[in-house]
Protein backbone atom coordinates (compact mmCIF):
# COMPACT_ATOMS: atom_id res chain seq x y z
CA UNK A 1 0.00 0.00 0.00
CA UNK A 2 2.21 2.14 0.85
CA UNK A 3 3.97 1.69 -2.39
CA UNK A 4 1.08 2.20 -4.42
CA UNK A 5 0.57 5.40 -3.11
CA UNK A 6 3.99 6.70 -4.08
CA UNK A 7 3.75 5.50 -7.47
CA UNK A 8 0.16 6.90 -8.01
CA UNK A 9 -1.26 3.45 -9.14
CA UNK A 10 -4.56 2.47 -8.48
CA UNK A 11 -4.21 -0.59 -6.54
CA UNK A 12 -1.13 -3.37 -6.57
CA UNK A 13 -0.97 -7.15 -5.66
CA UNK A 14 0.84 -10.16 -5.78
CA UNK A 15 -0.17 -13.21 -7.33
CA UNK A 16 1.49 -16.64 -6.44
CA UNK A 17 2.38 -19.28 -9.06
CA UNK A 18 -1.17 -20.01 -9.38
CA UNK A 19 -2.29 -16.51 -10.06
CA UNK A 20 -3.94 -16.31 -6.58
CA UNK A 21 -3.73 -13.07 -4.80
CA UNK A 22 -1.21 -13.25 -2.17
CA UNK A 23 -1.61 -9.45 -1.38
CA UNK A 24 -3.57 -7.03 -2.79
CA UNK A 25 -3.94 -3.02 -1.59
CA UNK A 26 -7.93 -3.74 -2.12
CA UNK A 27 -10.30 -6.36 -3.08
CA UNK A 28 -11.44 -6.38 -6.83
CA UNK A 29 -14.77 -7.60 -7.34
CA UNK A 30 -14.96 -10.46 -4.87
CA UNK A 31 -12.06 -11.91 -7.07
CA UNK A 32 -9.09 -14.34 -5.11
CA UNK A 33 -7.28 -14.90 -8.19
CA UNK A 34 -6.25 -14.47 -11.67
CA UNK A 35 -5.28 -17.76 -12.71
CA UNK A 36 -7.91 -17.93 -15.72
CA UNK A 37 -6.79 -14.46 -16.74
CA UNK A 38 -5.03 -14.15 -20.56
CA UNK A 39 -2.68 -11.70 -19.29
CA UNK A 40 -1.01 -13.81 -16.28
CA UNK A 41 -1.15 -16.72 -18.37
CA UNK A 42 1.41 -14.79 -20.95
CA UNK A 43 3.32 -13.80 -17.93
CA UNK A 44 3.36 -17.16 -16.57
CA UNK A 45 4.73 -18.28 -20.12
CA UNK A 46 7.11 -15.57 -20.99
CA UNK A 47 5.08 -13.84 -23.49
CA UNK A 48 5.45 -10.21 -23.74
CA UNK A 49 1.74 -9.33 -23.92
CA UNK A 50 1.04 -9.19 -20.51
CA UNK A 51 -1.39 -5.76 -20.68
CA UNK A 52 -5.16 -6.23 -20.16
CA UNK A 53 -8.18 -4.51 -19.13
CA UNK A 54 -10.27 -5.43 -16.35
CA UNK A 55 -13.79 -4.25 -15.09
CA UNK A 56 -14.10 -4.06 -11.41
CA UNK A 57 -18.01 -3.21 -11.06
CA UNK A 58 -18.35 -0.17 -12.48
CA UNK A 59 -14.28 0.93 -12.52
CA UNK A 60 -12.55 -0.15 -15.57
CA UNK A 61 -8.64 -0.82 -15.15
CA UNK A 62 -5.32 -0.98 -16.99
CA UNK A 63 -3.22 -3.44 -15.36
CA UNK A 64 -0.24 -5.30 -15.87
CA UNK A 65 1.09 -8.04 -14.81
CA UNK A 66 4.97 -9.20 -14.77
CA UNK A 67 7.20 -12.02 -12.71
CA UNK A 68 8.41 -10.31 -10.11
CA UNK A 69 11.10 -12.56 -8.63
CA UNK A 70 11.69 -16.45 -8.51
CA UNK A 71 13.35 -18.22 -5.31
CA UNK A 72 13.71 -21.78 -5.80
CA UNK A 73 10.75 -23.40 -6.92
CA UNK A 74 8.33 -20.81 -5.92
CA UNK A 75 7.14 -18.05 -8.61
CA UNK A 76 5.91 -14.48 -7.56
CA UNK A 77 4.05 -11.86 -9.69
CA UNK A 78 3.19 -8.46 -9.69
CA UNK A 79 -0.13 -7.14 -10.85
CA UNK A 80 -0.72 -3.35 -11.09
CA UNK A 81 -3.07 -1.20 -12.32
CA UNK A 82 -4.28 2.38 -13.11
CA UNK A 83 -7.93 3.56 -13.89
CA UNK A 84 -8.99 3.70 -17.61
CA UNK A 85 -10.71 7.14 -16.44
CA UNK A 86 -11.72 10.63 -17.18
CA UNK A 87 -8.64 11.57 -17.62
CA UNK A 88 -7.52 9.02 -19.91
CA UNK A 89 -10.24 9.93 -22.36
CA UNK A 90 -9.49 13.41 -22.54
CA UNK A 91 -5.86 12.88 -23.05
CA UNK A 92 -6.63 10.63 -26.29
CA UNK A 93 -9.54 13.28 -27.44
CA UNK A 94 -6.50 15.54 -27.39
CA UNK A 95 -4.60 14.50 -30.04
CA UNK A 96 -8.02 14.78 -32.90
CA UNK A 97 -10.79 16.31 -33.44
CA UNK A 98 -13.15 13.97 -31.94
CA UNK A 99 -14.70 13.26 -28.96
CA UNK A 100 -13.88 9.94 -26.93
CA UNK A 101 -16.14 7.50 -24.66
CA UNK A 102 -14.28 4.10 -23.36
CA UNK A 103 -17.29 1.28 -23.21
CA UNK A 104 -17.19 -1.39 -20.56
CA UNK A 105 -19.44 -4.61 -20.84
CA UNK A 106 -21.79 -5.11 -18.12
CA UNK A 107 -24.28 -7.87 -17.36
CA UNK A 108 -26.86 -5.06 -18.01
CA UNK A 109 -25.45 -4.12 -21.38
CA UNK A 110 -22.60 -1.30 -22.58
CA UNK A 111 -21.61 1.21 -19.88
CA UNK A 112 -19.83 4.68 -20.29
CA UNK A 113 -16.76 4.01 -18.52
CA UNK A 114 -15.22 7.61 -19.11
CA UNK A 115 -16.37 9.96 -21.82
CA UNK A 116 -15.64 13.41 -22.90
CA UNK A 117 -19.27 14.32 -24.12
CA UNK A 118 -21.05 15.92 -22.11
CA UNK A 119 -23.01 13.60 -19.28
CA UNK A 120 -26.42 13.67 -20.88
CA UNK A 121 -24.88 12.57 -24.14
CA UNK A 122 -23.04 9.93 -23.03
CA UNK A 123 -26.57 8.35 -21.64
CA UNK A 124 -27.62 9.13 -24.18
CA UNK A 125 -24.69 7.00 -26.51
CA UNK A 126 -25.04 4.00 -24.06
CA UNK A 127 -28.31 3.46 -25.06
CA UNK A 128 -27.92 4.11 -28.85
CA UNK A 129 -25.33 2.10 -28.56
CA UNK A 130 -27.51 -1.24 -26.77
CA UNK A 131 -30.37 -0.91 -29.22
CA UNK A 132 -28.44 -0.38 -32.41
CA UNK A 133 -27.52 -3.07 -34.71
CA UNK A 134 -23.91 -0.62 -35.23
CA UNK A 135 -23.13 -1.50 -32.13
CA UNK A 136 -20.22 -4.24 -33.59
CA UNK A 137 -16.32 -3.10 -34.13
CA UNK A 138 -15.76 -1.18 -37.05
CA UNK A 139 -17.03 2.36 -38.45
CA UNK A 140 -21.01 3.45 -39.00
CA UNK A 141 -23.11 6.34 -38.05
CA UNK A 142 -25.42 6.56 -35.04
CA UNK A 143 -28.06 9.10 -33.65
CA UNK A 144 -27.33 10.56 -30.46
CA UNK A 145 -30.73 12.79 -29.27
CA UNK A 146 -31.33 13.48 -32.67
CA UNK A 147 -28.03 14.43 -33.94
CA UNK A 148 -26.07 11.83 -36.63
CA UNK A 149 -22.78 11.01 -35.60
CA UNK A 150 -19.74 9.36 -37.05
CA UNK A 151 -18.74 6.52 -34.57
CA UNK A 152 -15.08 4.18 -34.98
CA UNK A 153 -15.64 1.15 -32.66
CA UNK A 154 -13.12 -1.11 -31.64
CA UNK A 155 -11.43 -3.25 -28.53
CA UNK A 156 -9.43 -1.18 -25.84
CA UNK A 157 -5.97 -3.00 -26.15
CA UNK A 158 -7.22 -5.58 -27.94
CA UNK A 159 -9.80 -6.31 -25.25
CA UNK A 160 -13.39 -7.25 -26.19
CA UNK A 161 -14.59 -6.10 -23.10
CA UNK A 162 -13.92 -2.64 -23.54
CA UNK A 163 -14.02 -0.98 -26.28
CA UNK A 164 -12.73 2.67 -27.58
CA UNK A 165 -15.29 4.93 -29.11
CA UNK A 166 -14.41 7.70 -31.35
CA UNK A 167 -17.18 10.14 -32.39
CA UNK A 168 -17.55 13.01 -35.03
CA UNK A 169 -20.76 14.86 -36.07
CA UNK A 170 -21.51 13.98 -39.43
CA UNK A 171 -21.32 17.44 -40.73
CA UNK A 172 -18.12 18.07 -39.34
CA UNK A 173 -16.92 14.81 -41.08
CA UNK A 174 -18.53 15.71 -43.82
CA UNK A 175 -16.61 18.98 -43.99
CA UNK A 176 -13.31 17.51 -43.02
CA UNK A 177 -13.67 14.54 -45.66
CA UNK A 178 -14.83 17.15 -48.45
CA UNK A 179 -12.07 19.44 -47.63
CA UNK A 180 -9.05 16.19 -47.71
CA UNK A 181 -11.01 14.39 -50.24
CA UNK A 182 -8.89 11.51 -47.77
CA UNK A 183 -12.42 10.73 -45.98
CA UNK A 184 -11.58 6.50 -45.92
CA UNK A 185 -7.75 7.20 -44.94
CA UNK A 186 -8.47 9.95 -42.34
CA UNK A 187 -11.31 7.28 -40.85
CA UNK A 188 -8.48 4.66 -40.60
CA UNK A 189 -6.13 7.09 -39.43
CA UNK A 190 -7.61 8.29 -36.27
CA UNK A 191 -8.38 4.79 -34.80
CA UNK A 192 -4.76 3.48 -35.30
CA UNK A 193 -3.71 7.08 -34.09
CA UNK A 194 -5.94 6.47 -30.94
CA UNK A 195 -5.56 3.18 -30.55
CA UNK A 196 -1.43 3.74 -30.70
CA UNK A 197 -1.21 6.87 -28.11
CA UNK A 198 -3.52 4.71 -25.98
CA UNK A 199 -1.04 1.81 -26.19
CA UNK A 200 1.82 4.02 -25.27
CA UNK A 201 -0.19 5.93 -22.19
CA UNK A 202 -1.11 2.50 -20.44
CA UNK A 203 2.71 0.90 -21.11
CA UNK A 204 3.88 4.09 -20.04
CA UNK A 205 1.91 4.85 -16.69
CA UNK A 206 1.81 1.07 -15.77
CA UNK A 207 5.18 -0.26 -16.42
CA UNK A 208 7.26 1.99 -15.38
CA UNK A 209 6.05 2.32 -11.83
CA UNK A 210 5.67 -1.54 -11.59
CA UNK A 211 9.62 -1.93 -12.30
CA UNK A 212 10.28 0.25 -10.39
CA UNK A 213 7.94 -1.46 -7.75
CA UNK A 214 9.76 -4.45 -8.71
CA UNK A 215 12.91 -3.55 -7.91
CA UNK A 216 11.84 -2.03 -4.37
CA UNK A 217 10.37 -5.78 -3.63
CA UNK A 218 13.23 -7.65 -5.37
CA UNK A 219 15.97 -5.77 -3.07
CA UNK A 220 13.67 -6.20 0.24
CA UNK A 221 13.52 -10.20 -0.33
CA UNK A 222 17.39 -10.48 -0.80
Amino acid sequence: EERRSQLGLAIAAVLDADGRIVAITEPLAGRDSFGDFAAFRAAREGKPARTAVFADRTRLLGIAIQPLAVYGASEVYLLVGMPINQVFAESIAGVGSADVAVLMRTADGPLIAASTLPATESARLATALQVDTGKRDGRFEIAIGGVPYRVSLAPLFGDTDARLVALMRSSDASAVATASRLPLLIAIGMVLLLLSIGSAMLWRRIYAPADALERVIDYCAD
